[in-house]
């Protein structure tokens, strides 16, 4: 008995889900169509599609999982401790310096080697 019911349920969310896809490209298709006219107007009427193609989808199972991946992303950013300004201009700055370092250290090596194998080459051939 609980198969069928999965069956149904699971069936049910696929239309929702064809219903909220085709209402956002209905959304999208007049908001191409009233740009022509008044982009507010176009505007709005993309903003209520959305908005009626999100409550289709929400009231799935994947939106309901969805949904609940949100609000725990959003409890998990409310734990991290960001860094003070200071501490990212630190950082920034020690990022920008190696960057210079490492680009000057590997553009002298490919000079110092292009000029090796030019003279060996040189030397070799004549």
């Amino acid at each position: 008995m609980g198969d069928n019911t999965e069956a149904k349920s699971s069936a049910l969310d696929n239309v929702k889900l064809l219903l909220a896809t085709a209402i956002a490209v209905a959304g999208a298709m007049a908001f191409s169509y009233y740009k022509a006219t008044s982009t507010l107007m176009g505007s709005l009427v993309m903003l209520v599609a959305l908005g009626i193609a999100m409550a289709f989808a929400l009231a799935t199972e994947k939106g309901k999982r969805a949904w609940g991946f949100v609000k725990d992303a959003r409890i998990e950013v409310r734990k991290v401790i960001w860094p003070t300004r200071q501490e990212t201009l630190q950082t920034t700055l020690i990022v920008i310096v190696m960057v210079v370092i490492i680009g000057v250290t590997i553009w002298l090596m490919d000079l110092l080697l292009k000029t090796v194998i030019y003279n060996f080459l040189y030397v070799w051939w004549k």
